[in-house]
């Protein structure tokens, strides 16, 4: 193992107040995309709300996904789509693609989605644990499945080998994309691995050493209170030009980062992989996700810190490796997942998971929302893509020039098909001159974010979504856009 980098320099620039987008005290769904009332799916144990915690968040479009891991029991939908109900104005959870490929009873369907990842091109890369729950019995393989946003189809699935990721005790935690070579490297929050995915091949390898587990001397105080957690890699990020993954465990301090190409090589070569490890750098707090941006500055956040900050770590400088509080002090309780919306804002999950997983989570009336997605504008996008057309990354520190307006979404819900039912060709029409109109607007949004204008198309849309229960029945729900405001924040420097 190679040490890159030996010390981190503490940097203090001003702070960026971060605005929240969405918060809930209890998650809640829409149940006429389910097919079932809310009474019902209590009564049934299909939802049990104190099991429900969000987690993972990707954005395209202005539209927000959210994951909702199954990490207990009654968790209804495992990914969503964040919408409003225009009849009760509530803030819920549309499953997504459907209530049907979310469904346990589904053989096709995804079971429990930790995290997922959205490339340049509109697909969403999903990866399912493929048991029902964490401790739940064998319901199916784990599996890496591609989907078209706007065409809304599945285009890849990889069902990946029960000797790489073991059906019984996996916990596919985290993903990044490298899409021009159709790669994925997950991480393996449960025996201590780093996943390597190839799309095209259908082939899977994985990675293990001592920078991939936990470090039990780390100890885990959040509040003044000890919490054990003892979660080996975690988190993973890979830089803009796809050339380094960097992956850290929960439980633990040390950044390692690896050359992707090491990953790549077919058979993987473990003994040359372990010493292509390289050591960044020691962190100030222990950390969930991690997302790089375009700019190849690292984002994370600080659970354990006592200012409860997202930090950013420049890649860039040459004078060692530098920690930056980006937040103001409060309120980002363990900062769970990241991404950008395209606007020039990190998007990131809090969710409280020492206070879920150790059963004192107040569902009642708790002093701050228990889930939020939050926002920070930092003038960037994300790493995805951007080793398809190397251009010069601008200066991290370079302040930008104006903060973009958020625009309005499409409207809140798609048509949501049954992913096998083949679905109406005019219905694919519509989905692919609607994929292609958005793909304008983002071409043009700096036009647009001049004129001050929005480019979404404003008003009620009605969706026929497939129920949780009945793969073939419809359901008709109104729904108003969502609220994505401009950011009211100063500009990060």
């Amino acid at each position: 193992m190679k040490t890159a980098i030996l010390h981190i320099a503490l940097v203090v620039p001003a702070l960026a107040d971060s605005a929240t987008l969405h918060s809930w005290n209890v998650l809640d769904y829409d149940w006429k995309a389910m097919g079932i009332t809310r009474n019902e799916a209590i009564n049934t144990n299909v939802f049990i709300p104190s099991n429900n915690a969000l987690a993972g968040v990707k954005s395209t479009g202005g539209v927000t996904f959210v994951t909702v891991p199954r990490w207990k029991s009654g968790v209804p939908s495992t990914l969503n789509k964040v919408v409003i109900d225009s009849a009760s104005g509530e803030t819920v959870l549309q499953p997504y693609p459907n209530a049907w490929f979310n469904n346990l009873s589904n053989p096709d369907g995804i079971k429990y989605v930790q995290s997922m990842e959205i490339d340049s091109q509109g697909r969403m890369w999903i990866i399912d644990v493929g048991r029902s729950f964490t401790e739940g019995p064998l319901s199916g393989p784990a599996k890496v499945v591609v989907w078209n946003i706007a065409l809304n189809r599945e285009v890849e699935r990889f069902v990946l080998p029960d000797d790489v990721v073991d059906p019984s005790s996996n916990f596919l935690n985290d993903i990044v994309v490298d899409e021009a070579r159709m790669f994925a490297y997950i991480s393996d929050a449960n025996r201590g691995l780093i996943i390597t995915v190839d799309m095209v091949n259908k082939r899977a390898s994985a990675f293990e050493d001592a920078s991939t587990k936990n470090e039990p001397s780390v100890n885990f105080v959040i509040e003044g209170l000890d919490y054990e957690f003892i979660t080996p890699s975690d988190g993973i990020a890979l830089t803009p030009d796809a050339h380094w993954v960097y992956y850290c465990a929960l439980q633990g301090l040390t950044l390692y980062r690896i050359p992707s190409e090491v990953l790549r090589a077919w058979p993987l070569d473990l003994e040359a992989a372990a010493g292509a490890v390289e050591v960044v750098g020691t962190k100030s707090s222990q950390a969930d996700g991690m997302t790089f941006a375009a700019t190849g500055v690292l984002y994370s956040g600080g659970i354990t810190d006592p200012d409860n900050n997202v930090w950013s770590y420049d890649t860039n400088s040459g004078a060692g490796f530098k920690q930056t509080a980006l937040t103001a002090a409060g309120g980002d309780w363990w900062a769970d997942t990241f991404a950008f919306d395209g606007f020039g804002n990190l998007l990131y999950t809090t969710n409280h998971l020492n206070l879920f997983f150790a059963g004192t989570m107040n569902f009642v009336d708790p002093s701050e929302p228990n889930f939020c997605v939050k926002y920070v504008y930092v003038g960037s996008s994300s790493y995805v893509g951007s080793s398809l057309a190397p251009t010069p990354a601008p200066s991290a520190s370079a302040e930008p020039t104006a903060e973009p307006t958020r625009p309005q979404p499409t409207a809140a819900a798609d048509h949501n098909n049954d992913p096998h039912s083949g679905g109406a060709p005019i219905q694919e029409i519509i989905f692919a001159v609607a994929g292609s109109a958005v793909f304008v607007a983002l071409l043009t949004a700096c036009y647009f974010r001049m004129k001050k204008q929005k480019y979404y198309p404003e008003g009620k849309l009605h969706d026929t979504g497939s129920p949780l229960f009945d793969a073939d029945a419809d359901a008709d729900t109104a729904y108003a856009p969502l609220p994505h405001p401009p950011p009211k924040l100063d500009e990060f420097s």
